[in-house]
């Protein structure tokens, strides 16, 4: 009788959970590839003269995203080479934030099981993750790609936090990640605050970085984010942001912290 080898049951249980989340999530969530360009994606990709036109990296990287209080280069970037790759299709977008969806599940579920959940509780986790509805308009628009790159290069960094063993390449990467997230979407500077997070959550043990090591990564990651949000005030002429909702116009600080705190 044939034995299986060692490391065959591994290799198959590492191919059930990207099987059944993708299924789960084309299920839910696949009827998008036939949506066409609607909403912002009218401006931000068909009518984007950097995205549809020829141009060049450094042109993307020294110009505002769609509107001049933004700046998202990264994500332009990717949203360029779709076109070009699709010749001007809304299929490819639809197909990317699909599969990078996937990959962000993939990430959450990877993160769960190293901070320690149980395999049964990650997998029902990452599969209501999958399928929650705040990701209903960021799959079924094009544009919505810029929050996806933005929270797989923050959960790429939490990745690495988690690595083991830690070295100074580590910290690099780290940077990296977070720089990249930043100039996917402005949401990535959060990465700044989410990273001691992890490190704060995540169970002790004898491999963790030493102290001196983790504040190195911090302040790295800070340099990182910092030197993207320089440039960022260097092309937009500023610091400011998205033009704010007239609705809120009239409130004060406090009304918009209660708006904010009722939201979330």
């Amino acid at each position: 009788m044939l034995k299986p080898r060692p490391g065959a049951r591994l290799s198959t249980s590492r191919l059930v959970i990207p099987l059944l989340v993708g299924s789960v999530v084309a299920l839910c969530l696949g009827a998008s590839i036939y949506n066409g360009f609607v909403y912002d994606d009218a401006v931000a990709i068909a009518g984007n003269s950097r995205v549809i036109g020829p141009t060049s990296i450094g042109t993307i990287f020294t110009s505002p995203y769609w509107t001049n209080t933004l700046y998202r280069p990264v994500t332009t970037t990717a949203f360029a080479g779709l076109w070009w790759l699709g010749s001007g299709s809304p299929l490819p977008y639809h197909l990317a934030n699909l599969v990078f969806l996937l990959g962000v599940c993939l990430l959450v579920h990877h993160i769960l099981v190293r901070l320690g959940a149980s395999p049964v509780a990650a997998l029902v986790a990452t599969l209501i993750f999958s399928v929650h509805p705040v990701h209903v308009e960021v799959v079924a628009n094009g544009v919505g790609l810029a929050e996806l790159l933005s929270t797989g290069f923050l959960l790429a960094g939490v990745v690495l936090t988690l690595r083991r063993p830690w070295t100074r390449g580590t910290g690099l990467l780290l940077g990296v990640c977070g720089l990249l997230a930043f100039l996917s979407k402005e949401s990535g500077i959060t990465g700044l605050a989410l990273i001691p997070l992890v490190w704060f959550a995540r169970p002790r043990s004898g491999e963790d970085p030493p102290r001196v090591a983790r504040l190195e990564a911090v302040l790295l990651l800070a340099l990182f984010l910092g030197l993207g949000f320089t440039v960022r005030t260097v092309v937009l002429g500023g610091m400011s942001g998205e033009a704010p909702i007239r609705a809120l116009d009239v409130l004060d600080t406090s009304g918009r912290l209660q708006t904010v705190l009722g939201i979330v």
